[in-house]
């Protein structure tokens, strides 16, 4: 969860995204239009890897092993 903020913090700092929070909703939400961000290119193995990751994630949240899973993909991704 805490690298979820940090990338919100840098896309709203660093990137200039006109991003804020809504506490009525309980997310973040766009305030303007985006202008250009930085492409990431990825392999259709990894865009598939990411789509099954956000499936287990989904599946265990709420449950005990959330916060193992989701720190075992921060690791993952910190290492990438």
């Amino acid at each position: 969860m805490r690298t979820s903020y940090r990338d919100l913090d840098l896309l709203r700092d660093d990137r200039r995204v006109p991003l804020e929070y809504d506490r009525h909703q309980g997310t973040h939400r766009l305030t303007g239009p985006v202008g250009s961000l930085p492409l990431v290119s990825l392999s259709q193995g990894e865009l598939l890897a990411i789509y099954f990751a956000d499936k287990v994630l989904r599946q265990y949240r709420g449950t005990p092993f959330e916060p193992d899973l989701a720190s075992a993909f921060a690791t993952v991704g910190a290492a990438a």
